[in-house]
């Protein structure tokens, strides 16, 4: 994801425009989202899409937290 983002992009976004309606955010680009997911699930015969999905919210969510404790 870092190669797609930057890190106050992710720190400030969420996955989905679902999610972006809860939380006031923005979503990330629903493209590059697909993208990731199709290019794990190439590359990564067992990975299943609820898991990396899991991952990337992770990884969004450690970034807030980085973003916020730099600030």
């Amino acid at each position: 994801m870092p190669a797609l983002f930057k890190r106050e992009e992710m720190a400030k976004a969420c996955l989905t425009d679902k999610q972006a309606a809860k939380t006031g955010k923005s979503a990330l680009p629903a493209e590059k989202v697909d993208a990731i997911i199709k290019h794990v699930l190439k590359t990564h015969s067992n990975a299943d899409v609820a898991a990396i999905r899991i991952k990337m919210k992770t990884k969004l969510r450690d970034e807030r937290h980085a973003f916020n404790s730099m600030n």
